[in-house]
Order: C-alpha cells, then sequence, then structure tokens
C-alpha cells in the first residue's frame, strides 16, 4: 500500500512517505472515495493526485464520488468496505473530524478508520461578494451586528469561505477577500492578512486532507508508514477534539 502512497509523493511534496514496496500490491484498480461531487475544489485536487498515481502504480486509481450527507455517505461506503487496501477514503478534515460534532447518528466512527497518510492542510479564506459594503473581518462583523439576518449564504451568496482553488475568484474580483485562516499568511493570496492581523481570535480548526482506509486493513495487503499514518491519525484525533470543543462554546447542537 506504500505504493499508493509513494505514488501520490509524486504528485504533492507535502507527503512524507518512505519506499516500501509490495509487488503484489496493487493487482487490480484502486478505488479512491470522494465525499464531493465533480468539479469541485476536493475532487480537482483528487483527480491530479490519482492521475500521477496511476502512473506510478501502474493500475488505474478511479476516483468514486459518493457526495451527500456533509461526507456520511463517502464514510459509509468506505467503513464497509473490504479491508484489502483497494478502497481507500480521500478524505478531509470535514468527513472526518467536524462530522461528529455538526450531525446526529453518524453511520460510523470517523477515528476507527485506518490513517494511511496525509497530503497536508490547506487554507480557508473568508471572502465576500463584491456587492457587500466591507472589507475587513471588523467591518464584516459591524455590518452583521448592525443586519441581522440580512448575510446570505444561499442563492446570492454574500459571506463564503474559500479554498486556494478558489483564489482566482479574489483576483478577478468576483469576491472579497478578507482574512485567511492560516497562523500566517498564505502564498496564494498573500495581501490577505491572518485573523489575528485582522484583529479577531484565532481560528484553531485546521483544515487537512489525506487517506484513510477502513477499520483494521489487512496487514499483507500494505506497509503502511507508522510515522506518517500515525501522525495523519493524530491530527484526526485533535481536530476532533477541537471541533467538539468549538461547537460546545458556540452553542451548536449537531442537527
Amino acid at each position: 500500500m506504500n505504493k499508493l502512497l509513494a505514488a501520490a509523493l509524486l504528485a504533492f511534496p507535502l507527503l512524507a512517505f518512505s519506499m516500501l514496496t509490495r509487488a503484489q500490491y496493487p493487482a487490480k484498480p484502486v478505488r479512491a472515495v470522494v465525499a464531493f461531487g465533480t468539479g469541485g475544489a476536493t475532487d480537482v485536487i483528487a483527480r491530479i493526485i490519482a492521475a500521477s498515481m496511476s502512473q506510478s502504480l501502474g493500475q488505474p486509481v478511479v476516483i468514486d464520488n459518493k457526495p451527500g450527507a456533509d461526507g456520511m455517505v463517502a464514510g459509509a461506503e468506505v467503513a464497509k468496505s473490504a479491508p484489502d487496501g483497494y478502497t481507500v477514503f480521500f478524505a478531509t478534515s470535514t468527513q472526518v473530524s467536524a462530522l461528529p460534532s455538526l450531525r446526529k447518528n453518524v453511520p460510523f466512527d470517523p477515528l476507527e478508520f485506518t490513517p494511511i497518510g496525509g497530503i497536508g492542510n490547506f487554507s480557508f479564506f473568508w471572502a465576500v461578494h463584491p456587492s457587500l459594503p466591507v472589507k475587513s473581518l471588523k467591518e464584516l462583523a459591524d455590518y452583521g451586528r448592525a443586519n441581522p439576518g440580512k448575510l446570505n449564504a444561499g442563492s446570492r451568496i454574500e459571506l463564503m469561505l474559500i479554498t486556494g482553488t478558489l483564489a482566482q475568484h479574489v483576483r478577478d474580483g468576483r469576491a472579497r477577500g478578507l482574512a485567511t485562516l492560516l497562523d500566517k499568511r498564505s502564498k496564494t493570496l498573500p495581501d490577505l492578512p491572518t485573523m489575528s492581523e485582522a484583529g479577531m481570535a484565532p481560528f484553531p480548526a485546521v483544515p487537512w486532507m489525506g487517506f484513510l482506509g477502513p477499520d483494521r486493513i489487512e496487514a499483507q495487503a500494505m506497509d503502511l508508514n507508522p510515522l506518517t499514518a500515525e501522525a495523519i491519525g493524530t491530527l484526526a484525533r485533535e481536530q476532533t477534539e477541537v471541533w467538539r470543543r468549538l461547537t460546545s462554546e458556540a452553542g451548536i447542537v449537531a442537527e
């Protein structure tokens, strides 16, 4: 299975996997389940990585989009799959760390997935529609207090969290960026301040992306790099607690 990770390393240098291999793996295509529909940011990243991995592995890595229920559809699909290394979860912190705090009756325990390896952290940016009369987070907060219930995230989106894949919307004026959630400025949009620089409390949730497998993946099916697997597993557990604390402090009740 580390051949899977080594292949991903070629696409994303943030991966830090050793080059352990098993000659018999993979003997057939590998399915990577993605919890978002086609064309979205996560799907685009998954397909870029899958294309490079397919070349390195000598077997297709097939993206299987399973959107719906905030990731529960995709997670349930992976959780019930055979633990043989041929179904993996291209997961983000949303489906693993945040989900237990936001949704009731999750049909699996996200922390029971087998950590395989991390792809990296990514940034969210606060952005608003350019018609909104705010140019900073402080102005946004003042506007929200002065206009309760008027900020819209529906058909005409006025306030949004965007990823770096949508940074062009800020560059070409289709959205106005306000700040990054990273603890330092992003190279993607370096003019945007951090939360601290914008005079707001830092946001402790760290968006992350990684490969997970079903619980108790058969040892003979893969050679896991224990350092990398442990790192993504630790991050998942720590961020799960962060989300529990954030939602509790904000009075958010799982629905």
